[in-house]
């Protein structure tokens, strides 16, 4: 007895397309979450490894999670919750080993500077949808492959942000009250400020007649505004030993008033030189918010 075999030539067509659909389909999954496509390789050496660099990391990042999140005004608890969805989210989705996530200083300022004017109860809520709409753009900027725009941003924009957009260098406090592009646009007694400032200024240059005291001098009255208010002002107008400064931004109003202090009969020329400047609180609203700046505000 015999028997005639037949092979069906559709079927073999329809599994090995099956099979090249079903690999195709299996590529991409791994190209979406990369972390699956390294357990095809992981070895327990790996695990043993990382399981180190894991618990290394995490006695750094967990309190340091808990103080962004204060920085930020947040309760610290917020801060853990970033820091271990970030960490888990990145470990399915990033294809770098050297990626960093998590919440960072400036991040932590950006989102205080966008909270602080609404009531501390509200703001995880806020938080939570500002993180929402922050990543929504950043899908979108994804899915239209936007992410070469970066080469256009200047690298002290970068280094600005990174190091959470503090200057170079001292920052001198004259030239950051009285500057149009620094303090001065939130500096309420602006006029009374800045000719403190400049009679100070002033007699400084006089006094010892130093280049660097001429050179700010020379810089402040190039300020819009102020060549013209030192003339205006009367010449025995001296400065006087204490300047309220009253400074608002985002509803937030501050009374301060500055003081200097010097050594009265120094012995040492480098001593007669030193002047310690210090601000004091005017209020209770403004002293309640240097010893709590996430408190909410009723001034």
């Amino acid at each position: 007895m015999s028997r005639v075999l037949t092979t069906n030539n559709s079927t073999q067509k329809d599994n090995a397309a099956g099979g090249a659909n079903g690999g195709k389909w299996r590529e991409t999954f791994f190209r979406i979450v990369p972390a699956f496509d390294s357990l095809r390789t992981y070895s327990r050496r790996s695990l043993g490894l990382d399981t180190m660099a894991g618990v290394t990391v995490a006695t750094v990042a967990v309190p340091q999670a808990m103080a962004y999140a204060q920085v930020a005004g947040l309760p610290a608890h917020y801060g853990l919750y970033t820091a271990i969805v970030m960490t888990a989210v990145g470990a399915l989705f990033d294809s770098s080993k050297q990626l960093i996530n998590g919440p960072t200083n400036a991040i932590s300022i950006a989102v205080l500077s966008a909270l602080v004017a609404f009531p501390e109860a509200d703001r995880p809520q806020l938080a939570i949808l500002l993180a929402f709409l922050v990543g929504a753009v950043q899908a979108l900027i994804t899915l239209l492959r936007l992410g070469d725009l970066n080469r256009y941003i200047s690298h002290a924009v970068i280094v600005g942000f990174t190091l959470g957009a503090v200057p170079e260098g001292p920052v001198n406090l004259a030239d950051a009250l009285l500057s149009p592009a620094a303090l001065r646009p939130f500096v309420v007694n602006w006029e009374e400020v800045a000719l403190h400032f400049i009679r100070v200024v002033q007699a400084d240059a006089i006094a010892d007649g130093s280049s660097e005291s001429s050179s700010l001098l020379a810089r402040l009255l190039s300020y819009e505004g102020l060549r013209e208010l030192s003339h205006s002002a009367a010449v025995e107008d001296a400065p006087r030993p204490l300047l309220p400064i009253h400074l608002r931004k985002s509803g937030v109003s501050l009374h301060l008033f500055t003081t200097i202090a010097t050594f009265g009969t120094p012995q040492d020329i480098t001593v007669q030189e030193i002047r310690i400047e210090s601000f004091f609180p005017m209020d209770e609203p403004t002293a309640r918010f240097f010893r709590d700046p996430a408190a909410p505000r009723g001034c």
